[in-house]
C-alpha cells in the first residue's frame, strides 16, 4: 500500500511539474514534447510513472498523443456555442484558427430502422452517407459522418463537399436550417475513427450528434461529428436568470 502511494504522489508531482512548464510556456501550444526517454532522464523517473502523469495531463486536455509521433502540447480549445451553432469553418475562422476538411467518401446505403426512424424515412431508402476528416490548424480533430436522403438531394454526390455541406443545401437545393436538436455525448474512439485522427483506439472523445431541420419541420440531415476530448470548450448562456 506504501509503494502504491508513493508511486501516485510521484505522478501526480511530474503532472504538477509539466502543467506548470506549460503554464509558462516553455512548451508551446501545440509543439511535440520531448520523448517519454528523455523527459524520465531528465526528471529522474521511470517511463512508467511519467506516462501515467501524461495520462493525467491528457484526461484534462493540457497534452495530446498522435500515433507512432509522440505527445504534443494542446492548443487553445475552440469555444463551442451551443446558442449560435455556427458552421465549423465560420467558427474556426471567428477565433482565429485555419480549418480544414478532408472528404473520406461519399456512398449511397440503405438506411437502417435506426437511421429511417431519425430522417423520418422509410426503413431500406437510399441515403447518402458522408464521411469527413476535419482539421484545426492541420491538426486532425474530429471525424464527421453525415446522413441525408439520397431522393431530397440528387446529384449530391457530384458537388463539393469539402466546404460547407448547409451552403451546398441552400444553393443547390434551396433548403435552409432553421433549428436543430443537439445532443452531447463522452465517447471512446473505435478503432476505424481513431486511425484516421492518428490516435490510438480507445481514446476519450465527445460526439455531437446534430438533426437539423428546415422551416416546415422536415428532416435535412442527421450531423454527427466525433470530436477529440482537447479541442472543445462547450459554452451556454441560459435564457434567464432561476
Amino acid at each position: 500500500m506504501e509503494k502504491n502511494t508513493k508511486n501516485r504522489r510521484t505522478y501526480l508531482i511530474l503532472r504538477d511539474i509539466l502543467a506548470e512548464r506549460i503554464a509558462q510556456g516553455s512548451y508551446a501550444e501545440n509543439e511535440k514534447l520531448p520523448s517519454e526517454r528523455e523527459l524520465a532522464n531528465e526528471l529522474k523517473t521511470t517511463r512508467l510513472t511519467l506516462r501515467d502523469a501524461l495520462f493525467q495531463l491528457e484526461i484534462e486536455g493540457q497534452v495530446f498523443r498522435m500515433d507512432r509521433r509522440g505527445w504534443y502540447v494542446s492548443g487553445k480549445r475552440l469555444s463551442f456555442n451551443l446558442n449560435k451553432d455556427i458552421g465549423f469553418m465560420t467558427n474556426l475562422r471567428e477565433q482565429g484558427q485555419e480549418p480544414g476538411t478532408e472528404l473520406i467518401f461519399c456512398e449511397e446505403e440503405l438506411a437502417s430502422s435506426m437511421l429511417a426512424k431519425v430522417l423520418k424515412i422509410a426503413k431500406g431508402t437510399v441515403v447518402y452517407h458522408i464521411q469527413r476528416k476535419r482539421t484545426i490548424n492541420q491538426r486532425p480533430v474530429l471525424i464527421e459522418d453525415i446522413y441525408l436522403d439520397a431522393n431530397r438531394y440528387p446529384g449530391l454526390q457530384h458537388t463539393n463537399l469539402s466546404g460547407s455541406v448547409s451552403v451546398v443545401l441552400t444553393d443547390i437545393y434551396a433548403i435552409n436550417v432553421k433549428y436543430a436538436d443537439i445532443q452531447i455525448t463522452p465517447i471512446a474512439f473505435n478503432e476505424l475513427h481513431a486511425k484516421s485522427l492518428q490516435v490510438s483506439p480507445g481514446t476519450p472523445g465527445t460526439l455531437i450528434s446534430r438533426i437539423s431541420y428546415d422551416g416546415n419541420d422536415n428532416v435535412v440531415q442527421l450531423d454527427q461529428e466525433y470530436w477529440l476530448s482537447d479541442v472543445l470548450r462547450l459554452d451556454v448562456r441560459t435564457s434567464e436568470k432561476f
